[in-house]
């Protein structure tokens, strides 16, 4: 029997309730047998938090802001790492131009510190700032920061727009203080724009254009994830869910719609789950040589997992994780 759209909004509510428990579990440590997205952001976390102890506080966040106890070169260096260490886990195309990072770092003191100085609010709120004036029609604003190349390609023209990095790094900005910044910032990812159009067509919702999503600017992406989020957390609505950022665990939500959508479970299992799917698949060997054969491998499991009737984690012990991976299945076969 076909799910109805109002099924649909209710069932999201609990899959994402399910996922909420999930990302919470660690309580930010890391584990290095457990969940590899848990523990991504609980690495990237303690950078973001200071707690690295990297430059002994020069340039360290401090509450919501900048502390440059030497000058901009500090805090430079910070961001810097920071950005080298998001472009690593989350693969953005900051390597495909030269001096990137490093461009970006100078314009992320620039635009914060100069908000912060004719706003006499804190760096970090021009970030929040971005989003809440895109809560409604979007805006242009942010779209000559997030939109800018950045650093040169190797032929020497201008590098690469870095919307993706951006986003990330705001994102674990606002991580870092929910107090103040109750909603979050969501993250621009092509898995999060792909899922949005499907449950927002599952909730009898029309969605923004698959082109306006991939080439409009900050504000109209983040203006057409919060009538989604609205849909599912209530027009007005900041309050945490499950002691989390609405737009955090909305991006979390839709991050793994689609990675179920491609078959693909990197970050989503421990190492033993994974084994556990792959036995249960039996996807066909990869042939030498064969770049795609990765590819393959994700759509023959993505298509396997489409058969009701396919249940590769019924052997799992722990009942609660068991719940958590057979819903979030069976929810994303509906959608």
């Amino acid at each position: 029997m076909k799910t109805t759209a109002s099924e649909i909004r209710e069932e999201i509510k609990d899959v994402i309730t399910l996922l909420a428990q999930t990302i919470t579990a660690n309580k930010g440590k890391i584990d290095t047998k457990g969940l590899p997205y848990n523990n991504q952001r609980a690495i990237i976390s303690r950078l973001f938090r200071g707690e690295e102890g990297y430059g002994q506080g020069q340039g360290r966040l401090q509450g919501s802001g900048y502390v440059h106890s030497h000058g901009h070169g500090h805090g430079q260096e910070h961001i810097l790492l920071r950005l080298v260490v998001l472009n690593s886990y989350y693969s953005t195309n900051a390597a495909y131009s030269y001096f990137s990072r490093e461009r970006l770092a100078e314009r992320i003191i620039d635009e914060t510190t100069q908000f912060a100085g004719k706003s006499g609010k804190l760096p970090n709120d021009y970030f929040y700032d971005i989003v809440l004036q895109n809560l409604g029609k979007p805006t242009t604003i942010g779209k000559g920061f997030f939109e800018a190349p950045y650093g040169i390609k190797k032929i020497g023209t201008p590098g690469a727009t870095l919307k993706s990095l951006i986003s990330k790094y705001a994102y674990y900005c606002m991580m870092m203080d929910t107090k103040r910044y109750p909603l979050g910032f969501p993250i621009y990812d092509r898995l999060a724009r792909e899922s949005y159009r499907k449950v927002m067509r599952a909730m009898g919702l029309k969605p923004q254009t698959a082109q306006t999503l991939q080439s409009g600017s900050i504000g109209e992406y983040i203006s057409a994830l919060n009538e989604l989020r609205e849909e599912i957390f209530g027009k007005g609505s900041t309050a945490l869910f499950c002691g989390l950022q609405q737009f955090d665990i909305l991006d979390a939500y839709l991050w793994w719609m689609g990675k179920l959508e491609g078959g693909n479970f990197s970050l989503l299992l421990t190492e033993g789950e994974y084994k556990m799917l792959i036995n249960h698949v039996k996807p066909t060997p990869p042939i030498k040589g064969d770049k795609s054969q990765g590819k393959k491998i994700d759509e023959q499991i993505a298509k396997a997992l489409k058969d009701p009737t396919v249940a590769p984690f019924a052997s799992i012990a722990d009942p609660q994780r068991k719940q958590f991976l057979t819903a979030m299945i069976d929810h994303w076969r509906k959608l």
